[in-house]
């Protein structure tokens, strides 16, 4: 924290082990999981996250034209569910990282208090 009195939280658990506990979440909750590997730099997560925004970011009618409208053995052809699987992702990922924020801003609470105690 400097003068402004602006603090920033680095928050580890965004990137792991949100990404597992997404996939985690997809697999037992929702019941998708990837069943082989294409052996592209792709995969169902990322995927449907990116439809929720815009489908085309994947190439997504290029994908249903070509009969290639699977993603490691997860079909995407129907835009709608894919695209709220997507949102179901989304909204696990953000629960997730906002629960991960209140624990270290919870945490830096404490250690203030502690520390006005002592002074």
């Amino acid at each position: 924290m400097d003068d402004s009195g602006v603090l920033a939280h680095y928050i580890p658990q965004y990137y792991n082990p949100g990404w597992e506990e997404k996939e985690r979440f997809t697999k037992k909750i929702l019941g998708v999981e990837e069943t082989s590997d294409d052996g592209h730099h792709d995969d169902i997560w990322v995927t449907a996250m990116m439809m929720v925004t815009d489908p085309e970011q994947v190439r997504y009618q290029q994908r249903v034209d070509v009969g290639l409208a699977t993603i490691n053995g997860v079909d995407i052809s129907s835009i709608d569910e894919t695209i709220e699987l997507g949102n179901k992702m989304l909204e696990f990922r953000a629960e997730f990282t906002v629960d991960a924020i209140r624990k270290a801003t919870q945490k830096l609470k404490a250690l203030i208090q502690l520390l006005v105690l002592q002074i």
